[in-house]
């Protein structure tokens, strides 16, 4: 990162991407990858502002709401709002990513604003990147992952295109990759696949990493124990 004032020096583990054609939503994390400069683009008030509201109204949905006691109730701290930080990045791939906690930063998600303003990223979408990048902060709360394990990477991944909404059928009409049957979990595996790809260390056993560990983390739904979405 290049502002560790502003969004501290761990570099983000997970990314979220602008849209999933061309360059895609997905296929930004899958493209980008962690290894990227997440913060230091240009930006504007606009929109900071712009983003600061997306993230607000994100807070309350239940979906992070969910997360974020999960989280709490496993002995992790999420403040709020500073846990969701509206900063300007330097990817224009991305709008969201997790950095996990180290010496000199709590850990956070940030929203790339410069990026929800020039795609025009709706705030539905915005709401999604919150609980997809929150969703690696509790697995990573919950089991202190290995970044550099391209199977906990794949787990994650699984779990939070799952479980984010990022392959509901409203979601997956807006990237043209609707289709009747299965395409609930061809979204899930097609995503996950795609973002351990950015990884230099994963991309050539991303398939292989999803296939290994799908059934068992698609099964995975905490903390939505009970719960349906």
């Amino acid at each position: 990162m290049s502002d560790a004032s502003e969004t501290g020096p761990a570099a983000p583990v997970s990314t979220t991407p602008a849209s999933e054609s061309p360059v895609s939503e997905q296929q930004a994390q899958e493209a980008a990858g962690p290894k990227q400069g997440m913060s230091g683009g240009a930006s504007t008030s606009a929109a900071r502002s712009t983003c600061e509201g997306y993230r607000d109204k994100a807070m309350t949905s239940e979906k992070v709401k969910i997360v974020r006691e999960g989280m709490e109730k496993l002995g992790c701290d999420v403040p709020l709002p500073e846990f969701f930080r509206c900063r300007p990045c330097e990817n224009e791939g991305i709008i969201g990513a997790f950095s996990p906690a180290n010496e000199s930063d709590k850990g956070h998600v940030l929203l790339c604003e410069d990026n929800i303003e020039k795609f025009s990223v709706s705030s539905a979408h915005v709401e999604r990147t919150a609980a997809h990048e929150l969703i690696h902060a509790y697995d990573h709360c919950r089991a202190k992952l290995d970044w550099q394990n391209c199977l906990h990477l794949a787990c994650t991944e699984i779990r939070a295109a799952n479980l984010s909404g990022d392959c509901t059928m409203k979601a997956e009409m807006g990237r043209g990759q609707f289709s009747i049957k299965g395409q609930g979990e061809r979204c899930i595996r097609r995503r996950a696949e795609l973002s351990i790809a950015g990884h230099e260390h994963c991309k050539d056993i991303a398939k292989a990493a999803v296939d290994k560990v799908f059934d068992k983390c698609i099964a995975d739904r905490a903390p939505f124990i009970g719960k349906f979405y």
